[in-house]
């Protein structure tokens, strides 16, 4: 399977960037990709996102397996404890946080907070990992028929947090099952700034440069800027598409076939 990689950030009107984010690879058939998005709105938050996206890429132990992300994920917030105690001012801070791991032909993550991570594919766009804010427990209820949508977007609560890294025991943490990887899929992770534009507005974009992941980003952050949002949070776009390989070489022989003719 192979992957492609495009990433891209904005800062909005927010006077600090502390969105973070990073990849590497664990070995020859193993990728990390972390995204920690600091709380806005509390000192500290660019802080707690480095702390976290560290403790993620400078782990050099064997953690190709979910257990170890939750473990990796279980440091770091014990590293934001740490540094508040020695940091008073800065007691608030908090992260989320996206760490996805991609191994031979699968996915899996550990996810907490509201920084969504997409999954496109067949013209359609999902959310699959869960949203931990208000605004998650809100949609929930207008799935539910309880709230209407309008009543669920007005909301003024609907950005606070339900789960967070703050060097606290931490409410929430989602840690997936184990997807297989599908040709000509993509996964995006953002920051909650991504939520500017709508799911279709996303599919839309993405399925229209499909064919090219650097612009579709460039486009995608683009898009949110013309939205010209008042207080537009930092926003962030890592992307990965998967394709196979055998179907490559199949269209490869194919063509190789029509010369031969």
């Amino acid at each position: 399977m192979k992957i492609e990689i495009a990433s891209g950030q904005i800062q909005g009107q927010r006077e600090y960037q502390q969105d973070v984010y990073a990849y590497r690879e664990i070995n020859d058939e193993a990728k990390l990709f972390v995204l920690a998005d600091g709380m806005g709105g509390y000192k500290g938050g660019e802080i707690a996102s480095e702390l976290v996206l560290k403790t993620f890429m400078n782990e050099r132990g064997y953690f190709v397996h979910k257990e170890a992300l939750t473990s990796i994920l279980e440091q770091a917030n014990d590293k934001i404890k740490t540094y508040k105690e020695v940091r008073p001012d800065v007691c608030q801070m908090g992260t989320t946080l996206i760490a996805l791991l991609v191994e031979k032909e699968k996915y899996y993550w550990v996810s907490v907070g509201d920084s969504p991570l997409y999954r496109i594919q067949d013209n359609q766009i999902e959310r699959i990992n869960q949203n931990h804010s208000v605004a998650g427990l809100l949609d929930l209820q207008v799935k539910q028929g309880e709230i209407s949508a309008k009543e669920a977007k007005e909301d003024k609560n609907r950005h606070l947090l339900t789960s967070a890294l703050m060097g606290e025991k931490i409410p929430m943490i989602d840690v997936s099952k184990t997807f297989n990887i599908k040709g000509n899929e993509v996964l995006l992770l953002a920051s909650d700034g991504i939520e500017t534009l709508s799911e279709e507005e996303i599919l839309e974009t993405v399925n229209h440069y499909k064919d090219n992941l650097e612009k579709a980003v460039e486009k995608l952050l683009h898009q949110v800027e013309k939205k010209r949002k008042s207080h537009q949070d930092n926003t962030t776009v890592l992307m990965l598409s998967f394709t196979s390989k055998e179907k490559k070489n199949h269209s490869f022989i194919q063509w190789i076939k029509r010369i031969i003719k």
